[in-house]
């Protein structure tokens, strides 16, 4: 009963294994559905076709009524791949390939007659073929060898004659794309030589397929030419009726960023940042499909449907032209007060990153229409515009981003909660107005300590930040929650030398913590890396291990295993550089406890006394 085309071929070869015993029940399996199971099985042009052999091996036993049936149903049918236009000589092909394989003498006139006609017409003309199922890359309908000795006329032929994307089924043009695969030749080609291409495009016709002026556009980005021929070329793809292009028209101009556009190109940008429909929010979310483990997901990321947007890559271009300087900030100030009210938070989200242009040339302005932009769905505020712009404006303006960075920090989403309490607490280093907010974060939600984490951790080797860092390290080790205990425990990575030495104290109260864990510790790959001499931090975190799981030091399968690696390397290291008695006893009595639970690395030590 099953529907799936796999299970139904399987079925067929095994009823053609059975012979005599199954055939008249095969044959009644296919006349069930005859249209829908005589299609079965075809895999690739070198496979017999399920169909066919069942029925030969079947229809010299079955019983003669189950035989007329099958001849009639075979005669009838015409499986639609043959009844289209363009496969017309292959009309009744697949008559022939079950009638050739039914018992000959049990044919009727009619099917004897019909089987010589089909011989006829495909076998007399050389050997049958069926085609299976076939792909490849869609190519250019002409090849790059000769697009690349085109002329401008020829060029404009081409692009009137291959004017849509529509492919044609017939053999000897199967994968030759049309319009779009032409167009990917036409943006190398403006790559090379983007004057003569620039020139091009106000020859061709309005009515043309888009992608064409689409090519020429992605071509000109970054083009080294004079700044009028690119504004006149993008102005000429503005004038298209419809406004297509608006994601790529604005693009090319973000080259003369460190020059003064002209006003009717900046109107051009500020347009379609402002009022083009694209993206509508009612038909257009800001999630994102991927694939994970062959499944099809979504992930919130309105940054990328906002640059594959046209309010969103037009934003993102403003970004790019104000950056450099600040001859465009007075033309795009009255436009940036529209664009942070913008319905669609992908826009949003590229507007922000527009913010931090403005904000390097007039930090007042800046702040001001970033706070009116966060008066939007909370998501958008842990995006990574948004936190860049809060990363280089808390320090300066904490007060008037402090109601937003409230908000954020009582979120009921996580990922903007946890932004909220780092940016308060990278605040709360150099600015004594956020240490209110800040003092709130090692003791309050988990996102807040998730964030307040990630900053004391972050900023610990600083001089400026160490003692307050340490401070809230100590506290955030003693955390319930194992995620903000492993996030604080990441103040250990990157120590080089003999900085680790400096911190003997804060290393103390980490190996005395709860968040002294064995799976994944970043304390004894700093230990063994660092050249200060540090035997009594590294006899106290080896003994720690023992006291937590030494029943698993010697189970390889276990994150003690690696532990107990490095382990191995430190006991040695101590015991070979001292010659205080108590130490050597406690890295003795360390080596005992491996050996009785056979914890790995154990045989270098063995190596290392040997010698």
């Amino acid at each position: 009963e099953s529907e799936f085309a796999t299970m139904q071929n399987l079925l067929l070869r095994s009823y053609a294994a059975g012979g005599e015993v199954f055939a008249d029940e095969a044959i009644e399996y296919l006349l069930e559905d005859a249209v829908s199971r005589f299609s079965i099985g075809y895999v690739s042009t070198s496979s017999v076709d399920a169909v066919e052999q069942l029925v030969g091996v079947m229809t010299p036993f079955c019983s003669s009524a189950n035989f007329g049936s099958l001849e009639q149903a075979i005669l009838n049918y015409y499986p639609e791949w043959e009844r289209r236009a363009d496969n017309r000589r292959w009309w009744s092909v697949s008559q022939l390939g079950m009638l050739r394989n039914l018992e000959s003498s049990r044919l009727s006139e009619r099917g004897a007659r019909r089987l010589q006609e089909l011989r006829r017409k495909f076998e007399d003309a050389g050997p049958l073929e069926r085609r299976g199922p076939e792909g490849g890359r869609v190519v250019s309908p002409i090849p790059e060898s000769s697009a690349s000795k085109m002329n401008d006329d020829e060029w404009l032929g081409a692009i009137e004659r291959y004017s849509s994307d529509s492919q044609s089924y017939e053999p000897e043009k199967f994968l030759v794309g049309g319009a779009h695969e032409l167009s990917q030749l036409l943006v190398a080609q403006t790559h090379e030589d983007p004057q003569r291409f620039a020139n091009l495009v106000h020859r061709i016709p309005d009515d043309s397929d888009s992608s064409y002026f689409e090519a020429i556009l992605r071509g000109l980005v970054g083009a080294d030419i004079d700044m009028e021929t690119v504004v006149q070329a993008c102005l000429r793809c503005h004038t298209i009726p419809g406004h297509p292009l608006g994601r790529w028209v604005t693009r090319p101009l973000v080259h003369f960023a460190g020059s003064q556009l002209p006003n009717d190109a900046l109107e051009m940008v500020a347009w379609y940042a402002t009022k083009h429909l694209d993206p509508d929010p009612v038909s257009v979310s800001s999630d994102v499909t991927y694939y994970q483990g062959g499944q099809e997901n979504q992930r919130y990321d309105p940054i990328m449907v906002g640059i594959n947007s046209v309010r969103g890559s037009a934003a993102e271009s403003i970004a790019r032209l104000l950056i450099p300087d600040d001859r465009h900030l007075s033309f795009f100030d009255p436009h940036l007060k529209l664009m942070v009210k913008d319905h669609s938070d992908a826009t949003r989200a590229c507007v922000a990153e527009a913010l931090l242009g403005v904000l390097r040339h007039n930090r007042d302005l800046a702040v001001e229409l970033f706070v009116e932009l966060c008066d939007t769905g909370e998501r958008l505020l842990a995006t990574r515009h948004f936190e860049d712009f809060l990363k280089y404006a808390v320090p300066t303006h904490f007060t008037q981003l402090e109601p937003v960075l409230a908000r954020m920090m009582k979120s009921e989403d996580e990922a903007v909660a946890t932004a909220g309490a780092l940016w308060v607490c990278y605040a709360s280093l150099t600015v004594d107005e956020a240490l209110r907010l800040a003092t709130l974060c090692p003791s309050g939600s988990k996102p807040q300590r998730l964030g307040a984490a990630e900053v004391y951790a972050a900023n610990l080797k600083l001089s400026a930040h160490r003692s307050v860092s340490e401070q809230m390290l100590g506290k955030l080790f003693l955390d319930s929650e194992t995620e903000v205990r492993h996030e604080a425990a990441r103040c250990f990575y990157g120590f080089e030398g003999q900085e680790i030495r400096e911190y003997e104290s804060l290393i103390e109260e980490y190996i005395q913590s709860p968040a002294f864990e064995l799976e994944h510790n970043p304390l004894f790959p700093v230990l063994e890396k660092t050249t200060a001499n540090m035997p009594k931090i590294v006899l106290m975190a080896c003994e720690r291990v023992f006291e937590l799981a030494a029943d698993k030091a010697g189970d390889v399968s276990t994150a003690v295993a690696g532990t107990s690696g490095h382990m191995a390397k430190l006991i040695v290291r101590v015991y070979s550089r001292t010659t205080d008695p108590s130490l050597r006893s406690r890295c003795l009595d360390i080596i005992d406890k491996m050996s009785v639970f056979r914890a790995h690395g154990l045989e270098a030590i063995t190596e290392e006394f040997d010698r």
